[in-house]
């Protein structure tokens, strides 16, 4: 098999480099969601008897690909962004459009607050761990002054030294990191709930 020039293989890689500069796939595609009224629209097709409900709901939750459709949506979008989500239907069905319209918005109020219950918990456990790593610190500290020429506290010593910057790095670990990936879940579930929900009526075969 004959092996890619290297030279055409980089010269090919600035070319797709330069493309993704010049176009801004991401902007250009968060600005063709953005209406007159200066949300960003997300449209929901539930015509042509798509599943819109879980099958083992009795007609009661939304199907969870209809959630992972509007958070994959979603994601490309700043927190900042309002959000209105317009569902296409191919009849009017007030019954349906409310119990859409409640299901959605109960969804994302109950991840909202359970993301913030779990940023509270990753905050208690950080500083957990935090105040556990100080006092293995301390020992390690203290068996070192102590120890002189002992080799069994000079290796407990040590021991403790590590696992005390284990606590420690584990818990700044959960608060830099799980704590913020939390918050900006809950951010997002938050923008969501407060979506402007729309349905608009339009034949199979169409859409806006």
């Amino acid at each position: 098999m004959e092996k890619e020039n290297p030279n055409k293989k980089e010269s090919r890689l600035a070319r797709v480099l330069a493309n993704e500069r010049d176009q801004h796939y991401v902007g250009s595609y968060v600005q063709s969601l953005m209406k007159e009224d200066g949300k960003a629209h997300i449209s929901v097709d539930l015509r042509s008897g798509k599943e819109i409900f879980e099958p083992y709901s009795s007609g009661k939750d939304l199907s969870r690909s209809l959630f992972a459709y509007v958070e994959d949506v979603a994601r490309y979008l700043k927190i900042s962004d309002e959000v209105a989500v317009d569902f296409l239907l191919e009849q009017t069905d007030p019954s349906l459009e409310n119990c859409i319209r409640q299901e959605f918005e109960a969804n994302y109020h109950f991840e909202f607050d359970e993301k913030r219950t779990e940023s509270r918990r990753t905050t208690l456990l950080s500083v957990i761990l935090v105040v556990i790593g100080v006092v293995f610190l301390v020992l390690s500290s203290l068996l070192g002054y102590f120890a002189n020429d002992d080799i069994l506290l000079n290796i407990l010593s040590q021991v403790a030294s590590i696992v005390s910057w284990v606590f420690i790095w584990t818990g700044a670990e959960k608060f830099f990191f799980d704590r913020a990936a939390s918050n900006k879940a809950a951010l997002r579930a938050a923008q969501l709930a407060d979506a402007t929900i729309s349905f608009i009526i339009e034949p199979s075969g169409k859409g806006l």
